[in-house]
């Protein structure tokens, strides 16, 4: 393999890994494409194929979101894989975090809502 093609085999390891690895991102993938219209499908593969890595993430955390919408559980459970990376999904979140009196007050509760908006 190419540097390049290393590279690109862990950027998209990276992204299998928000969703709990291969396989959890297997199960999730084949559920979109049978729960998914085809508008929906082609938007999120462009945004999957994006040269910028958070458009990628977003992408892959609205699927995932949609999913457990569906179906009650993350595609985790199925496969045993570690769960996906906490990530905010919306700016609600991230905002609703910020305005907890802890946030003002608490390094360590600060320190990782900083950490889950990086990871975001």
């Amino acid at each position: 393999m190419t540097p390049i093609e290393i590279e690109q085999s862990k950027a998209i390891d990276s992204l299998k890994d928000l969703v709990g690895g291969a396989e959890a991102y297997s199960e999730l993938i084949t559920w979109a494409k049978d729960g998914l219209k085809e508008v929906e499908i082609n938007s999120f593969n462009n945004s999957v194929g994006s040269s910028n890595p958070k458009v990628s993430q977003l992408a892959i955390a609205g699927l995932l979101a949609r999913f457990v919408l569906a179906n009650g559980r993350p595609p985790y459970l199925t496969t045993g894989n570690a769960p996906p990376v906490d990530v905010y999904v919306t700016k609600e979140e991230i905002t609703r975090a910020m305005r907890d009196p802890r946030y003002a007050k608490d390094s360590v509760y600060r320190n990782a809502v900083i950490e889950k908006v990086q990871r975001s």
